[in-house]
C-alpha cells in the first residue's frame, strides 16, 4: 500500500492491531467474526516490553498471593514531540501553509 512521507501501513484485524504482512484485506479474524482492514497511519509513539531485565538488576519485586517474590514485568513508552509536529504538518495544511489545530495552537489567528 503506498504511503506518504513519514507514514506507514497499519493493519487492523477486526479491531485488534496486527502487522500488514500477516494477511490481506478481507482475511477473516481468527479471534472473532471480523475481517482484516488496512489503513495508513503515522507513528508518533511506541511501546517496548522490557520484561524483567531491569527489575531483576534493581531488585524490583512484588509478592504474589502466597507471598512469594517475583521480579516485576516492565515496559516503557514514548511519544515523540518531533513526530507529533511532523504528523500535524503532514495532515493539516492548505495552499497557504500549515493549519495548526486549535487544540495545540498557542493562540487564535484570523
Amino acid at each position: 500500500m503506498p504511503t506518504s512521507p513519514g507514514s506507514t501501513s497499519a493493519a487492523i484485524l477486526a479491531g485488534h492491531p496486527t502487522r500488514p504482512e500477516n494477511g490481506h484485506r478481507g482475511d477473516p479474524c481468527p479471534r472473532c467474526d471480523g475481517s482484516l482492514e488496512l489503513a495508513r497511519g503515522i507513528e508518533v509513539g511506541h511501546v517496548f516490553k522490557l520484561g524483567t531485565k531491569y527489575s531483576t538488576a534493581l531488585s524490583a519485586e512484588y509478592l504474589d498471593e502466597n507471598e512469594n517474590k517475583h521480579p516485576m514485568l516492565m515496559g516503557c513508552y514514548g511519544i515523540g514531540i518531533n513526530r507529533i509536529v511532523a504528523a500535524i504538518a503532514e495532515t493539516s495544511f492548505d495552499d497557504n501553509g500549515l493549519i495548526w489545530p486549535l487544540s495545540i495552537s498557542r493562540s487564535r489567528c484570523w
